[in-house]
């Protein structure tokens, strides 16, 4: 484990907050598992949590596989398939007081039908009435069976996961946890992350303030200060000794990497033996001869005249020439042997991902937004730019974190798409052309030997 993680492994003396910036997603799980299984090992409650279902299955899947006592509270349609067995709902149905509270609860409403029931033939004095009394009393039997199973399952389990907005309070009732660990807390907005983190004697932030940042709808909001996360804020705050660096990235090929670790994290990055070592898939190598085996190309497409157009009836916009580009070398590397399932295509637009939907046809080619795919990764990426226009107009893709989140998604190959004569009015854009320039693997659409042009 790198020195950088190891520290977030020290216990603290309260109160404490410790923030820890994680580069890479596929790194940080790890060293927040072990955070909180050394935690738990104390004999501490723990809470762990984050702004999405996805980010929370995906930190307590690896407790459940660790073996932990984990109870995952949410709606069990928003779990994974594999976490089912640690939900609340689950646990609850394989508990004998709630099966118990169950028939219970058959019975009161048994009781309360019959005493309804009785019209034609007259009850004893009292009979109805008693019969009334027997359910309520049966009801109230059934809700002390289902608080005392709950309560059982939750001082049994020293894991309670769910999402920062899911703390439901008639669940955990005046519950407190000795340690909470927010995930992915750069895209949580300041009042969601107080939810999970107003619980806990110790909390952990773990997140990436280089990514997203919260989603906030309201520009007035974003305005005073609502898409500045609870991190990136405490980053400023809090002392160096309660932040860490998780500095070693464990997805992509150092060619990848390179770019995004000087531009965001002033070359503090490392990468793992586990990707530096790694044999290079044959479907890496180009057999047109324009790329050899490089991991991270960019096709620039200025002067082929795709220009950007707006959504007929909507707001996105698409680019059907950049659409047909990227098609064409997404097919080629199905070609060569790549499983569809380990290939990604990432653009910022709706419009040019539906696009790009009808141009592939294989659904099992993920094709989403930048949002979409944050936190998430596949062996190979294909990044659509979209903007191409003769006034230099990028719209959104002036915030670099959504570029940033596009190029590291990949673990074995980037291909980037995209025009340089409009993208690189931004300094961010110029810095990321000149980057694959220097590394000689930007290639002009017209240097490939299939472009009609």
């Amino acid at each position: 484990m790198p020195r950088s993680a190891r520290r977030l492994l020290v216990p603290w003396r309260p109160p404490t907050l410790c923030s820890s910036t994680a580069p890479q997603e596929q790194e940080k799980p790890p060293h927040l598992v072990e955070l909180v299984r050394q935690a738990v090992r104390r004999g501490q409650q723990v809470l762990v949590t984050a702004p999405s279902n996805l980010a929370v299955d995906h930190l307590a899947l690896a407790l459940y596989r660790a073996g932990e006592g984990v109870v995952r509270l949410g709606h069990p349609v928003r779990v994974m398939e594999e976490l089912l067995p640690a939900t609340l709902e689950y646990r609850l149905e394989k508990h004998a007081d709630w099966r118990e509270s169950r028939k219970l609860a058959r019975e009161a409403r048994n009781l309360r039908d019959k005493a309804e029931r009785w019209t034609r033939d007259r009850p004893e004095p009292g009979e109805k009435k008693q019969a009334r009394e027997d359910a309520w009393q049966a009801q109230q039997d059934a809700r002390n069976l289902e608080r005392q199973a709950l309560r059982a399952i939750l001082r049994d389990c020293p894991i309670v996961a769910a999402t920062a907005t899911g703390l439901d309070p008639a669940i955990l009732e005046d519950r407190r946890f000795d340690l909470v660990v927010l995930d992915e807390a750069a895209q949580a907005s300041e009042p969601v992350a107080w939810a999970p983190l107003s619980l806990g004697e110790r909390v952990v932030l773990a997140g990436d303030p280089c990514q997203l940042p919260p989603t906030v709808l309201s520009d007035q909001a974003a305005r005073l200060g609502l898409s500045v996360s609870l991190l990136e804020r405490l980053m400023g705050q809090v002392a160096p000794e309660h932040q860490a660096m998780l500095g070693v990235q464990y997805r992509m090929d150092p060619a990848i990497s390179l770019f995004p670790n000087y531009d965001s994290y002033g070359g503090k990055l490392a990468d793992a033996s586990s990707v530096t070592e790694r044999v290079a898939p044959p479907w890496l190598e180009d057999p047109g001869g324009v790329w050899g085996q490089a991991p991270a190309r960019l096709i620039d497409t200025a002067g082929a005249g795709w220009e950007d157009e707006a959504e007929e009836g909507g707001s996105s916009r698409s680019n059907p020439g950049e659409a047909g580009r990227l098609a064409t070398e997404a097919k080629r590397l199905l070609e060569s042997g790549l499983d569809p399932a380990d290939m990604g295509v990432i653009t910022p637009y709706a419009a040019q991902a539906r696009l790009l939907r009808t141009l592939l046809e294989d659904e099992r080619i993920e094709i989403d937004s930048v949002d979409g795919f944050q936190g998430r990764e596949k062996e190979v990426i294909l990044v659509s730019m979209v903007r191409s226009n003769q006034v230099g107009e990028i719209g959104f893709l002036s915030e670099k974190r959504r570029t940033h989140v596009a190029i590291t998604r990949a673990r074995r190959l980037l291909l980037i798409v995209g025009d340089s004569a409009t993208l690189c009015v931004d300094p961010y854009f110029e810095q990321l052309f000149a980057h694959y320039l220097e590394s000689g693997t930007a290639r002009s659409v017209y240097e490939l030997p299939d472009h009609a042009g």
